[in-house]
This record gives C-alpha cells, sequence and structure tokens, in this order.
C-alpha cells in the first residue's frame, strides 16, 4: 500500500480493491481501510495491528480479519503491508488434531481481544 497517495500498488489475489484509493476509494471504511490507516500511524518497530473480522466485499462477503504493519527504511515510511486471514482458515490454524496421539480428541486455541469478545469461531 503507498501511504502518500492511498492506492493497492500490490494484491495477490488481484480482487475488487487491488488498485483501489483507501483514503477516498469504496473500500476506505472496510476492514482493509482501516487496518491501512491504523498500519501507516505506527511508528517504526511499533505493533501488528489486528482488525477485528468483517464481512470484506471483494472476498465475495466473506468475513475478513486483516493484520497490518508499517514498512520504514531506516526512519522513512515507506508504506503499509496488509494480510487478509479468512475466518476459516484462521480457524483451522487454531485447531490441533490429536487423533492417535491421546484421546483422538481436537484441541482448539482461541483469540479473544480486550474486550472479552472472540476473534476467533
Amino acid at each position: 500500500m503507498d501511504y502518500k497517495t492511498g492506492y493497492v500498488t500490490y494484491s495477490m489475489k488481484k480482487n475488487l480493491d487491488f488498485a483501489s484509493n483507501l483514503f477516498n476509494g469504496p473500500y476506505k471504511n472496510s476492514g482493509l481501510g482501516l487496518a491501512f490507516k491504523s498500519a501507516i500511524g505506527q511508528p517504526s518497530g511499533g505493533p501488528v495491528t489486528l482488525m477485528d473480522a468483517s464481512l470484506y466485499i471483494p472476498a465475495l462477503q466473506q468475513p475478513q480479519i486483516f493484520m497490518s504493519s508499517p514498512v520504514y527504511s531506516g526512519s522513512q515510511l515507506l508504506g503499509a503491508v496488509i494480510f487478509a486471514l479468512n475466518i476459516t482458515s484462521l480457524d483451522g490454524l487454531l485447531t490441533l488434531d490429536t487423533e492417535g496421539i491421546s484421546s483422538g480428541e481436537s484441541l482448539k486455541a482461541l483469540l479473544i481481544g480486550d474486550d472479552f469478545m472472540y476473534r476467533s469461531n
């Protein structure tokens, strides 16, 4: 993401959000737009921002979680990198199948926010 113009300059899937503007385009208030604005407001070495899951039009209205971080070269901000996580994929990563190890049950981790609300299924 280009922090000066707000344009999405690269996208692996080339969805509808590719080449859109996150300052004044149709996705400025989406999870992607909010993740972008959060990232460019962070200092160098700042924390990775995790946005709550929300329905996302370019992902065919499927819930997405966005992780973002600013990209710096020394003290100069170059842009932001943002990853979209599908809720189903995230749930799969948080589940450990223990079949054959002990009782055969699955173990599951949960993501819980500062407000004690679940961030995963």
